[in-house]
Formats: C-alpha cells, structure tokens, sequence
C-alpha cells in the first residue's frame, strides 16, 4: 500500500505545479493577447476604410446578433459606411470576417480575421483576393452569383454564407433604422 502511495501524492504534486505554472503564464499573457487580437482588429477595418479616422459601435440587439452569426457594427465615423463582424462555418472550422458597405449598403470589400480551413483547398477561398473581389459593388439586398473555388465547396459556401448573413443584418440593423437606402 505504501508503494503505491508514494507515486500517487508525486504525481498529484506534478500536476498542481504544472496547474499553477499554465494559470500563471494564462494572467501574463490574457492583456497581451487580448491587445494583439484588437490591434488586428483595428488594422482589419482600417483596410477596409483606409481614409478613416475612427469608427464607432453601432447598437443592435443580441438576439439579431445572434440571429446572423455576428459579434458587432461600426459605423466610420465620417459616416462613409458601415462593418458587420460575423463567422461562418467552414470545412476546418469558423471562419471570422469583416464585410464593409457603403452607407447605400454596397459590399466595398471583404477581410477574413481568422479561420481553420484546410492549407492548400480551403485556403484558397479565405485567401484568395480574386475569390473575395467578387463580392466588392454588390447590393446587400439581392444575392447574386458568385463563382466557387474547385475544391473547396464548403468553405466557399461558408464565406458566401456569412457574408450574406452580414448583408441581412446590414438591411434589418442600419437600413430598416434609418440607415441611407439605395
């Protein structure tokens, strides 16, 4: 019995050091990491606006939020247009963006934040300047054809998807509000 005592209280030992060594390097990386992820945010939606100068949050419930798989909208300061933050499901996973419109709620462009999909298939739609450019002038209230990428259904799909999701929450957040109109 005593044996077996002894590697049990060693390895409880083992694993609260190394429990305590993770949560410590947790609370001194949180404020660095959570810094880093913003900074990108904000170089993301200055690409997108290059000319602007701020943005602010622009208030939408929760629930439709929710409803379109969206975490916020930003108004360009100068009122030039609007950015819908949004994820999609793809083949490796979420598939976080940006969709930017014009204050008539045309698509100026489109950034993807982050995503999991496959190197070499998926890759090329999140990618890929020629796979995003086709949504760049389009109205968000009409869906329109869009080419996808031989190979990657799924994640073409999955972008073609949020970014339509993006459009209708454009339409019933900043049109439906009061928002310029076409």
């Amino acid at each position: 019995m005593k044996s077996l005592l002894k590697p049990i209280i060693v390895l409880t030992v083992i694993t609260l050091v190394c429990t305590a060594a993770l949560a410590g390097v947790n609370s001194l990386t949180k404020e660095i990491i959570a810094a880093s992820a913003a900074e990108k945010k904000a170089q993301s939606m200055q690409a997108l606006f290059p000319e602007e100068q701020g943005f602010e949050a622009v208030e939408v419930s929760v629930e439709l939020l929710k409803k379109y798989g969206a975490s916020a909208v930003s108004k360009a300061a100068s009122g030039a247009g609007y950015i819908v933050e949004n994820s999609a499901s793809g083949y490796g996973g979420e598939i976080l963006m940006m969709v930017a419109f014009s204050e008539k709620g045309e698509v100026i462009g489109v950034k993807i934040l982050s995503h999991e999909e496959t190197s070499g298939i998926g890759t090329r739609v999140v990618e890929s300047d020629d796979f995003l450019s086709q949504f760049e002038g389009k109205d968000s209230k009409t869906e329109a054809g869009i080419d996808a990428v031989s190979g990657a259904t799924v994640s073409s799909t999955a972008v073609v998807n949020g970014i339509n999701n993006a459009c209708n929450l454009f339409n019933e957040a900043v049109l439906a509000q009061g928002g310029e109109s076409k």
